[in-house]
Formats: C-alpha cells, structure tokens, sequence
C-alpha cells in the first residue's frame, strides 16, 4: 500500500517542522475522521476545586481591603490572598491547554502548545493507569497516566488529574485505540 504525504505552507496555518518530518497540527482534522471523544486537562472536577480555592483566597483580599486599619498597616496582605486565588485560575488555564482528541483515524495529543496528531496504524504501544487519591478516606480526584508509543517517533505523555469518570472516559480513548489497530499493545507502567 503507497502512502503520499504532502503538505501545504500557509503564513497563517500552525504548521511546525521537526527535523525532515512534518507535524500534523488542526489542521488534520479533516482527514483524521470525526471526533469520537475527548478529555480536556480541566475537568469538571478540578476546575471547580481550583475555583473554590480561588473565592477562598479573594473573599478574604475584599474583607481586608474594606478594613482601613489593615490598608494603611498592612498593606501587602489583602494583595498575597488575591495572588494566591489567582494561581487558582492559572492553574485551570494551564490545565486546559491539555487534551486528548480521539478521532476515527488518529489521536490528537495537545500539551502546553504543542500538539502532536498520531495515527492508529503507527500506534506501537500504550499505557495508561487510572489511579484514585485518598486522604483520610476523602476522596480527592483521580490521576491518569496516559502515554502514546508511536512506531518512529518519540512518546507522548499526558497526565490529567480529574474525577473517576474522566480516568474512564481515558480508558475509553485507549480502547478505541486498540480497537483501531490491533497489533497495538497495552502495556503494563511499572
């Protein structure tokens, strides 16, 4: 079977090279098939967390910049809580540059702003592992390992930390995976 590839250089299209080789970028989608599922890095779960976090931190910079006492004393105080909810919110801007998009023919990995199109046939290998946190027997989220080995290229790795139903929405995309190319396989992390 004869493979052409060809690629089109736009100014305006996010089209990267990488030595002689050419990332696909979104503009692949198309070819790739329609979308079957996909997992952002902000989960529902963790975005509310980080959310409730963030108005824990500011409610206490209102009160305390509505105190005069404190304004003319201490004034650097209300400024470290509003800092600290503000990490809140970087936190869920970073998570959502990370996603994974399962389509009919590919998987399209986004990390930080890289993104990385592999197509199911060049699948050698994947991991994954969905591992549950609990402290003082509270649950506190899920944490999901999951890493693409292509035939020729270098891994892709990404770990999300969301519900149970994220780990398993993963696991779904692993499936599909599997489903797509049979000579793939899972393997066990160590």
């Amino acid at each position: 079977m004869l493979v052409i590839r060809f690629a089109v250089s736009f100014p305006f299209l996010s089209t990267k090279t990488r030595g002689s080789k050419l990332q696909k970028t979104e503009t692949d989608t198309d070819t790739l098939g329609r979308l079957l599922i996909f997992q952002s890095g902000a989960t529902n779960f963790g975005s509310v967390y980080y959310g409730i976090c963030t108005l824990v931190c500011w409610v206490p910079f209102l009160v305390l910049l509505s105190i005069p006492s404190v304004r003319s004393e201490i004034l650097s105080l209300p400024f470290i809580f509003f800092a600290a909810g503000l990490l809140g919110l970087l936190t869920i801007f970073m998570r959502r540059l990370r996603s994974i998009g399962c389509y009919e023919r590919g998987v399209i990995v986004r990390t930080g702003w890289k993104s990385r199109v592999v197509l199911h046939s060049e699948v050698a290998g994947i991991e994954f592992l969905a591992v549950p946190q609990y402290y003082k027997s509270i649950y506190q989220g899920t944490i999901s390992h999951f890493e693409i080995i292509p035939c020729t290229e270098a891994p892709v790795r990404v770990r999300i930390w969301g519900s149970k139903r994220d780990g398993e929405r993963i696991g779904q995309i692993v499936q599909l995976i599997l489903q797509a190319n049979p000579d793939a396989q899972l393997l066990n992390i160590n």
